[in-house]
């Protein structure tokens, strides 16, 4: 595993976020799973937390400034984390199985609370901000750095934009999430990778 690659998973688990005592964080998180339950994202508002969890308001608000911030807080604990980075094989098939496994975390339960999550973050600029940097950056970073792998493997072409390359792998992703449009899923991922590899795969 490349340096670019073990930074990439540091930064998918932000150590600096804040945390409120146990006791209040488990029934938040359970009160949270309840709410998504019962009606997905949009479930998800402060006063129905406080009934549900019995946590005052004052509390929550000291402790997450919005519901954005306590779903993203609680989705890893409801739906399990998202994927890490692989450890073994080729960049080629480290990038395969990644950008499948976050298809497939998309795709799967937590994947309407994240269509929610991101569609109320679109009129709210500093809640779409948060949104980017815990939840969107970590995946980018670790296909911008095994793209770079596979560049340096000689698999894809050393001119490749590593930034465009990574948005083609995964904005179809979220795009799918979001709108419901498109090939979407495990298998519409892995060949996303196929066809764009015909497209920069290095000339022999």
């Amino acid at each position: 595993m490349t340096r670019d690659v073990r930074a990439a998973l540091s930064a998918q688990r932000p150590a600096d976020v804040r945390r409120p005592s146990r006791q209040v964080y488990d029934r938040v998180v359970a009160a949270s799973a309840q709410l998504f339950d019962q009606g997905g994202y949009f479930a998800l508002t402060v006063d129905a937390l406080v009934v549900l969890s019995g946590v005052s308001k004052k509390t929550v608000y000291r402790w997450w400034n919005n519901r954005a911030e306590v779903a993203l807080d609680v989705i890893g604990e409801v739906y399990g984390p998202p994927p890490g980075v692989p450890g073994d094989g080729s960049a080629l098939d480290r990038l395969l199985s990644y950008v499948v496994a976050e298809a497939r975390y998309v795709g799967g339960p937590a994947g309407p609370v994240l269509a929610g999550l991101l569609a109320d973050c679109q009129q709210r600029p500093a809640q779409l901000a948060t949104v980017r940097d815990r939840f969107l950056a970590g995946p980018r970073s670790t296909v911008r750095a095994l793209v770079a792998d596979a560049v340096d493997e000689g698999v894809i072409a050393a001119d490749s934009d590593l930034d465009v390359v990574t948005s083609m792998l995964l904005d179809p992703i979220y795009h799918a999430l979001l709108t419901g449009e498109g090939p979407a899923g495990p298998d519409a991922a892995a060949a996303r990778i196929r066809h764009l590899l015909v497209g920069v795969r290095r000339e022999s």
